[in-house]
């Protein structure tokens, strides 16, 4: 369900690379894309869910994840090292009505000072509503009778002692009107494909699934 990251998690200044170099990073990406599919389908899926994964090949849902996961995004999860607390926060929020994946970010309350490492804990969740997309969310997420409104969340946020508050990034954008035969149905899947596969990837799971899902995170 959440992820967390600290300023343990070292990485390397961005450089500038050449065109080589990020042909590399998206193969990178591509590679772990396709393990990560991979096991998603061998998850239990209603027959609703299998007609709609099986009208597209394997190649044509990786293909437009890859399309809609934004550069520095895709650069973040195929780096050696996890992401840190300023590389996440780093992230843009452009409050989009497209549709996507959001990344929420947030502290424990009064657990942040100057003498202890920066700990920043990560809700991945999505927006596949074309009644206003990511930035409905947000503004659900953030409503006084549900903020959040997953009941799980909301149990972890107070359990961890949470700022309810925290700030929203985009992991995934995805528009609804695009060349996706123009089918909505099509973009409300992709994006709750894009979620799940970003939640494996990022470790942010549920307990049920971690078991079957933790050789995945790379770091």
């Amino acid at each position: 369900m959440l992820f967390r990251s600290t300023t343990t998690s070292l990485e390397s200044p961005s450089i500038l690379q050449s065109p080589q170099a990020l042909s590399e990073e998206e193969e990178a990406f591509k590679s772990q894309l396709s393990k990560i599919w991979d096991r998603m389908m061998t998850f239990k899926k209603t027959p609703q869910w299998k007609k709609m994964i099986s009208s597209r090949p394997k190649h044509e849902w990786l293909s437009r994840i890859m399309e809609h996961t934004p550069e520095d995004v895709k650069s973040m999860l195929v780096s050696p090292h996890p992401p840190t607390p300023a590389r996440l926060k780093d992230l843009p929020w452009s409050n989009t009505t497209d549709g996507g994946v959001l990344a929420w970010c947030t502290e424990a309350i009064g657990e942040q000072d100057s003498s202890t490492e920066e700990t920043l804990y990560v809700y991945v969740g999505s927006a596949s509503d074309c009644r206003g997309g990511l930035s409905i969310r947000k503004s659900y997420m953030l409503a006084q009778l549900s903020k959040p409104h997953d009941e799980a969340l909301k149990l972890k946020i107070k359990d961890l002692g949470l700022d309810s508050k925290g700030e929203f990034k985009e992991l995934f954008i995805v528009p609804f009107e695009n060349d996706f035969d123009g089918d909505i149905k099509d973009i409300r899947a992709l994006v709750i494909l894009a979620r799940l596969a970003l939640m494996i990837w990022l470790g942010a799971v549920d307990d049920k699934l971690k078991p079957k899902t933790k050789d995945l995170v790379p770091w």
